[in-house]
């Protein structure tokens, strides 16, 4: 089931100081992988995306990659304006691969793939 306009809208807009809010979707989060090396001068957040993207059937993991990438993609857009940028890879499979997706599947009758939310990580130079 693609994403309808409005949810997409609904999960793209962030506030515009980028703090927690629950009503938009869009929220920082404090977690840091155990291998992970902060360098000197930047911050980071790992931030999450609630996406809420439900497929069934044959490829339901595909399709729902294909629903997720241009979400990732715009959030990208929107927090470059406040200076920041990915510290890794950001692409669906990459984000699956280091355990970045919250996520739920079920196999019976019909496969069922649904994904609540992808993590990712973000950094920006330290204001002086």
């Amino acid at each position: 089931m693609p994403i309808s306009d409005a949810r997409r809208r609904a999960l793209t807009e962030p506030p515009s100081d980028l703090i927690e809010d629950d009503h938009t979707g869009w929220e920082f989060t404090l977690r840091k992988p155990p291998s992970f090396s902060p360098q000197p001068g930047l911050e980071y957040r790992d931030f999450t995306i609630r996406v809420d993207v439900h497929e069934e059937g044959r490829n339901a993991d595909r399709r729902a990659a294909a629903d997720i990438n241009p979400l990732v993609r715009y959030f990208l857009r929107r927090v470059a304006a406040h200076g920041w940028e990915p510290d890794e890879p950001t692409d669906f499979d990459s984000l699956f691969k280091n355990d970045r997706v919250a996520y739920q599947s079920v196999e019976g009758r019909r496969w069922v793939f649904e994904v609540s939310s992808v993590v990712i990580r973000l950094q920006r130079a330290l204001s002086s």
